[in-house]
């Protein structure tokens, strides 16, 4: 025997613009953070809008004009950035601004930018930001935040100790 099951047809319906400018508004600022400190339209020929377009930047390369305002935002030396970036710092001397760097520079440089765009979203003070980068961080195994952004895996660990930051978890 079989029954009469009646369908149910749920009809799709269209948000309201506020609740898409909601949405995408913490991204939309993370990105435009990110772009203004690597140097904005001046230096970056692309908007940077989601992760693509990061993509997309990291095999242009970057300009090293990019490289040295990270390195003056993290009040750094540029010999450091370049330990950073692994570029040996005479190379990074011998370049000019508009020099492009390569891939793997570029995507580090770009990982860089993302812990000082979250960390300036957090903290909301350069100052601040940069004390908390200096100070040895329990959540870090007492590692210094500015030590450890020189791989893949350090910028992770960063970004999630500023994630319990923001939610309020103690780190």
């Amino acid at each position: 025997m079989k029954k009469n099951i009646k369908r149910r047809v749920i009809k799709y319906k269209e948000p309201d613009d506020s609740f898409n400018s909601n949405i995408f508004q913490e991204p939309e600022v993370h990105y435009a953070t990110m772009q203004s400190l690597l140097g904005g339209n001046k230096v970056i020929a692309i908007q940077l809008q989601n992760e693509f377009d990061l993509m997309q930047l990291t095999r242009n390369g970057l300009q090293l004009a990019a490289v040295i305002r990270v390195a003056q935002f993290l009040n750094i030396t540029l010999d450091k950035m370049a330990n950073i970036l692994h570029i040996s710092p005479r190379t990074v001397q011998r370049k000019k601004d508009t020099d492009v760097l390569s891939p793997y520079s570029s995507e580090q440089a770009i990982e860089v930018a993302e812990v000082i765009a979250k960390g300036m979203e957090i903290f909301r003070d350069r100052e601040k930001f940069n004390k908390w980068m200096q100070s040895e961080i329990r959540a870090l195994n007492f590692q210094k935040p500015i030590d450890m952004l020189d791989t893949s895996f350090g910028t992770k660990l960063i970004l999630q100790v500023l994630g319990r930051i923001e939610h309020g978890v103690y780190s």
